[in-house]
């Protein structure tokens, strides 16, 4: 696999939970990855523990490239893509963000009362 190929795989796999500028560091990311060079796919099953800093807010944002498609493994956590007005304003406070040429989606993940953790998976083509 030649070094651009092996770059742009490591952007891709793994994405960046943003919460906020006192998040970083307070994030624990158990990954398991797949990669298929020939056929261009990855597929990621990434086991998070939050700090219980971050557990103070209930709702978590996190971005990652478009067409991924996240999925939580985990029951009574829900996931939903964000959009609109919502976006636009996590977009506008982290504007380091739509500098990237990568094309990425916004999500947030609700958590249950007394849950640190949860596990997200994804997958798709990247190049």
């Amino acid at each position: 696999m030649n070094n651009r190929l092996f770059w742009r795989l490591l952007q891709i796999a793994f994405f960046v939970l943003i919460v906020s500028p006192a998040a970083f560091g307070q994030v624990a990311h158990d990954i398991k990855v797949k990669l298929q060079p020939e056929t261009h796919l990855i597929e990621v099953v990434d086991k998070i523990t939050l700090s219980p800093e971050l557990l103070k807010s209930k709702q978590l944002h996190f971005t990652i490239h478009q067409g991924l498609e996240p999925e939580v493994l985990d029951k009574n956590i829900v996931l939903r893509k964000t959009s609109g007005a919502a976006a636009r304003s996590f977009f506008s406070d982290n504007p380091s963000l739509l500098q990237s040429s990568m094309k990425i989606e916004l999500y947030e993940v609700n958590l249950r009362e007394g849950t640190d953790q949860f596990t997200l998976k994804y997958a798709g083509e990247i190049y």
